[in-house]
C-alpha cells in the first residue's frame, strides 16, 4: 500500500511539473519562463538568447566537473594573509539567481571585489565573508594567481572602476561597458583593461563574448598568459 502511495505521489508530482513547466530541464538550466522573466527585469540583455546562455551553461558544467575533480587541487589553510592582489577566486557555490558558479578578484589580502547577482551592485567584502557565504553545502572555493606579479595591475583597475560603483548586474555580450556587469565579466575586464589585452590569449581578446566563471581559467591558461592554481579555501 505504501509503495503504491509513493508511486502515485511521484506520478502526480511529475505530471504537475510537465504541465506547469516550472522546473529546469535535465541540464539543470533555468526554464524559458525564468529566462524571459530575468530578461524583462533587465538582468539579461536583448542580445543574449536563451539558447546561447544555455550553451554556455552546459559548457560551464563540464568545466565545473573538471575543476572539482582534478587531482591538481589540494586543500590549503584559510588565512587573510593568503590572498594577493589580483588573485582570482572561483566557487561552485552560487546564490539562487546564479548561473554558472561565481568568481571574484582579490584587491589585496583582506578585500575581495565581486557582484553577487541580479539586483546587486559591485561589493567589497572580506575573505571571511566570502568564505562564509560560498563554502557551505559541500561547495568549494579555488584560488588562482597570475605569474609575473601582473595581478596587482588588474586589482588596481578593478578597484578604481568598481569600488563604490553603482554598476548594475546584467548579462550581455558587451564586455566593454562598466555601468552593467556580472561576476566573471568584472574579473575579465580587470585583466583586459588593467594589464592589457596583448597579454591575453586570442579566445579572450574580443569584447563581444559571454564569459563564465569556470571559463575564466580555461581562457586565461590558453597560451603564454597563465595562472597557477594555489589551492582551495
Amino acid at each position: 500500500m505504501f509503495k503504491k502511495f509513493i508511486s502515485l505521489l511521484l506520478s502526480v508530482i511529475f505530471s504537475i511539473s510537465l504541465l506547469t513547466n516550472v522546473l529546469a530541464d535535465d541540464t539543470g538550466f533555468m526554464t524559458l519562463e525564468e529566462f524571459n522573466s530575468l530578461k524583462q527585469e533587465g538582468y539579461i540583455g536583448d542580445d543574449v538568447s536563451y539558447e546561447a546562455l544555455k550553451e554556455i551553461y552546459v559548457e560551464s558544467k563540464e568545466l565545473e566537473n573538471y575543476l572539482e575533480n582534478s587531482d591538481l587541487f589540494y586543500e590549503v589553510p584559510f588565512s587573510t594573509d593568503y590572498l594577493y592582489r589580483g588573485d582570482i577566486l572561483i566557487t561552485n557555490s552560487t546564490d539562487s539567481s546564479g548561473f554558472f558558479g561565481h568568481s571574484a578578484i582579490a584587491l589585496n589580502s583582506y578585500e575581495i571585489l565581486h557582484i553577487q547577482g541580479p539586483g546587486y551592485k559591485p561589493l567589497v567584502v572580506s575573505p571571511e565573508w566570502f568564505e562564509d557565504n560560498y563554502s557551505d553545502r559541500g561547495s568549494w572555493i579555488k584560488v588562482y594567481r597570475s605569474r609575473d606579479n601582473i595581478g596587482r595591475l588588474a586589482a588596481q583597475w578593478a578597484e578604481r572602476t568598481y569600488r563604490n560603483s553603482g554598476a548594475s548586474y546584467k548579462i550581455t555580450f558587451d564586455l566593454s561597458t562598466t555601468h552593467e556587469t556580472y561576476c566573471s565579466k568584472l574579473v575579465w575586464q580587470a585583466y583586459y583593461y588593467g594589464v592589457g589585452k596583448e597579454v591575453m590569449p586570442p579566445a579572450l581578446q574580443t569584447t563581444s563574448n559571454l564569459i563564465s566563471p569556470y571559463g575564466l581559467m580555461e581562457g586565461f591558461n590558453d597560451g603564454s598568459y597563465t595562472f597557477d592554481y594555489l589551492g582551495q579555501l
